[in-house]
């Protein structure tokens, strides 16, 4: 009888190219036979496109463009920090992350009750083990709505994240070694702050979400314990107060400012939905037209579909000019061109199969989102004169704030361009206010990708201050003129109308 080493090695090839990523693993270090025989790029990269599901994206239409995007830049000239990274190890490294994709929400909840457990204890910094396996499931989760997979950003993973808020960004003085700005590193706090976003994007119903809970049984008021930590942290931060200097570095840098931008848009989608779901049972309108002088009608604005947020901007696709299909190309293969977010093989460590209970690789490693990042809110901030712009504005950040009728309408048209710097008007717009025009300036430099606008009322003027990112325009306003304090200021949030189901506007 044959055995199945004398197979011939196409075979064995074509059969672990069948399984998942650690199984491979396993089997080529059973011998020098197959080790030859799975270590090859072809049988890794039929392993990631075998165990991924389809996704569901504006972009990718199924797996198969996803892997046929992806292949350029895993197989193309690599960055000097990539040079010793062969197709075989990114494809090995890919595969082993599309096998952790269904226990990603598990790995993150065991992290978070070992980061609680830490700040239980008093402990002044997280293990080590434990930030590095939190910064790979980090950079997992706001890798994959990139590549179509938004859903991974679920209510449990909503709610697990905001359970660390209180942690990560504490007032507290013997919890400081565990805040965000120190435990962790580089772009995880933006990481952090995305998948939080997404997350709570996916949240229509809070009643039936972790977020939602009770309190003195009174079903009206869904408490996350995030929401107070997020809050107090985003509005000092947007008002330029200044209750920890030492923050201020953090604060004041690129990274420190997109986390509190996306935080912003986190504690907005909030309100929208507790209003929305309180204008639905009837509860919301008494109490607003009490509280704020509200109309007590229900406001209607939705939030974004993360599932047709568009993640892949133009720097790194250009349409075929013809052939038979109108799949995406990377525009150029030099190594300057902004990377799509892969897995970097020199930064994921290799784990035998007896240790750390079978895991080879810390779930995701890699250093291609940030520039993904960096590259999709610029390429936006260049591109901000492109389709209809569609937002709201609260007049604060607490659940049951004010919210007027959507902004919409809104079509930007360049006037003036200096280098990096743009005039735009927006004419004719509309909300609840009534009809108004914006007029301002954009920086669209790489560092920068911030606007100042004047929103013009027939009546008053507002002035809007706010920064791009992949989630659309986020920041604040402020009355020009003078009137009651309390409508002198809020926040304001402005996305692709592409962005939203047809039935949501």
């Amino acid at each position: 009888m044959a055995t199945f080493v004398t197979l011939p090695v196409e075979l064995i090839q074509s059969i672990a190219a069948w399984c998942r990523a650690p199984d491979i693993l396993r089997l080529s270090q059973t011998c020098q036979l197959f080790q030859a025989a799975c270590d090859e790029p072809a049988v890794f990269q039929h392993s990631f496109e075998a165990h991924l599901s389809e996704p569901i994206s504006s972009f990718f239409q199924d797996k198969n463009a996803l892997v046929h995007f992806v292949k350029p830049y895993v197989e193309g000239p690599k960055k000097p920090s990539q040079l010793n990274e062969g197709p075989t190890a990114t494809w090995r490294c890919l595969a082993v992350a599309a096998a952790r994709i269904p226990d990603a929400t598990v790995e993150l909840e065991r992290l978070a009750s070992s980061v609680k457990l830490h700040a239980t204890l008093d402990s002044q910094q997280l293990g080590q083990d434990t930030e590095e396996s939190l910064h790979g499931v980090l950079g997992l989760l706001s890798t994959l709505p990139i590549w179509g997979y938004s859903a991974t950003c679920s209510s449990v993973v909503a709610a697990t994240l905001d359970s660390l808020c209180p942690i990560l960004f504490p007032k507290s003085r013997a919890l400081q070694q565990l805040r965000i700005d120190r435990s962790l590193s580089t772009e995880k706090p933006v990481q952090f702050a995305f998948c939080l976003a997404l997350s709570g994007l996916q949240l229509d119903d809070w009643q039936q979400s972790k977020l939602a809970s009770t309190e003195n049984g009174d079903p009206r008021i869904p408490l996350g314990p995030g929401t107070d930590a997020l809050r107090g942290l985003v509005k000092s931060v947007f008002e330029r107060e200044r209750p920890r200097p030492d923050y201020a570095v953090f604060e004041e840098s690129y990274i420190g400012r997109h986390t509190h931008a996306l935080l912003l848009s986190v504690l907005i989608t909030r309100n929208l939905q507790y209003v929305s779901k309180q204008g639905q049972t009837g509860l919301l309108p008494l109490f607003s037209a009490l509280r704020i002088g509200g109309t007590g009608r229900r406001v209607r604005t939705r939030v974004p579909d993360p599932g047709k947020i568009q993640f892949v901007g133009s720097p790194y696709t250009a349409q075929r000019q013809s052939g038979d299909d109108e799949d995406p190309q990377v525009v150029s293969e030099h190594s300057l061109q902004p990377r799509f977010p892969l897995v970097t093989p020199s930064l994921a460590r290799f784990r035998g199969a007896t240790n750390d209970r079978g895991r080879y690789f810390y779930p995701f490693a890699g250093d291609e989102w940030w520039s993904w990042y960096r590259t999709r809110s610029n390429d936006l901030a260049k591109r901000l004169d492109e389709g209809e712009w569609y937002g709201c504005y609260t007049y604060g950040l607490g659940l049951a704030d004010r919210v007027d009728d959507p902004m919409q309408g809104i079509f930007f048209r360049k006037r003036e361009i200096h280098g990096d710097t743009y005039f735009v008007e927006a004419l004719d717009c509309s909300d609840g206010g009534g009809s108004f025009n914006l007029t301002g300036e954009v920086n669209a430099s790489d560092l920068a990708g911030t606007i100042i606008f004047r929103k013009q009322y027939a009546s008053h003027v507002l002035v809007w201050e706010g920064l791009i990112t992949p989630l659309g325009i986020l920041g604040q306003y402020h009355r020009v003129t003078g009137l009651p304090r309390d409508w002198q200021h809020g926040y304001f949030w402005l996305w692709k109308r592409d962005w939203m189901d047809d039935g949501d506007v």
